[in-house]
């Protein structure tokens, strides 16, 4: 598809069928569209600009596209959306979209024919990132997905980062012999919080992250890899999670099949990571 080619020029529809693709970098994108054919056109655009990094999902309607999110847990970069749907609006639309309480990197962009633009506008006020107007051009697409793609890239980045420094600092005063990978117990010294984090989220495991540090105690509750709640002795939910990301040497054990009575964690577990580790670095900066 060249750039100068329009794409849809009429409201859109659902395949909820996924694309799966090997890259470091993936970029998830949920298309929701009541015309096949318009889904199909913006599809092929973006696999065009990204062949090997997009994972793209598509709904012809709002009830769908809200259950494809809940099957992903949240785990969207970016949704296009269609202003006119079957059964709902993009204001209505967006508010569902709140009632979920979506992960803060999701970014929501709208399509609108241009007799429907002026009422359009108004989704900016209800969450979304940008508008763009019916006819389009394939270039005009790929420049509002780009900047969402640069923050994904972005915040990647900075996560591996710094999960690279913390096994770094850990590596640099261990002893060779003790760097083994340790099973579901072991200290925070050889195997950094993020990094088990991550190990627990990538392997779905469910059940309760116990850590000691003295006589201080903490934990995180695991439902299928995403952290639902974290407590300390004095914390709960958010804060106590950005806590616990902050400790580097405690003993660490992990309880399977445990579940808290009471979820304090909304957001998904990379996002919750994202923050805590921006935290510690702008505290360590000070």
């Amino acid at each position: 598809m060249h750039d100068s080619r329009t794409l849809g020029r009429r409201p859109a529809s659902a395949d909820a069928r996924s694309r799966r693709c090997p890259s470091r970098l993936i970029m998830r994108i949920l298309i929701v569209a009541e015309a096949k054919p318009v889904r199909r056109a913006i599809r092929t655009a973006l696999e065009g600009f990204w062949p090997d990094s997009t994972t793209i999902f598509e709904a012809e309607d709002g009830p769908p596209a809200l259950a494809t999110l809940s099957e992903v847990q949240g785990r969207m970069d970016l949704i296009l959306c269609d202003w006119k749907l079957p059964l709902m609006n993009g204001i209505t639309f967006l508010k569902k979209l709140q009632g979920m309480a979506l992960p803060r990197e999701v970014a929501v962009i709208m399509i609108a024919n241009d007799a429907d633009k002026d009422e359009a506008v108004e989704s900016l006020r209800w969450g979304a990132k940008d508008l763009i107007v019916r006819p389009f051009t394939a270039q005009v697409l790929k420049e509002k997905a780009t900047k969402v793609r640069q923050r994904v890239s972005g915040d990647t980045a900075i996560l591996l980062h710094t999960i690279a420094s913390h096994r770094r600092s850990a590596e640099a005063q261990k002893p060779a012999a003790d760097l083994a990978l340790p099973g579901l117990s072991g200290n925070l010294d050889t195997l950094p919080i993020p990094d088990l984090i991550q190990i627990l989220n990538g392997t779905r495991k469910t059940g309760h992250l116990r850590l000691r540090r003295g006589n201080e105690q903490a934990g995180i509750y695991f439902t299928a890899g995403e952290a639902r709640h974290a407590w300390t002795k004095d914390l709960e939910g958010e804060e106590a999670f950005f806590r616990i990301i902050s400790w580097k040497d405690a003993h660490f054990s992990f309880d399977s099949g445990l579940q808290p009575e009471e979820p304090t964690l909304r957001q998904p577990t990379m996002t919750l990571l994202f923050e805590g580790l921006r935290k510690l670095d702008e505290s360590d900066r000070k």
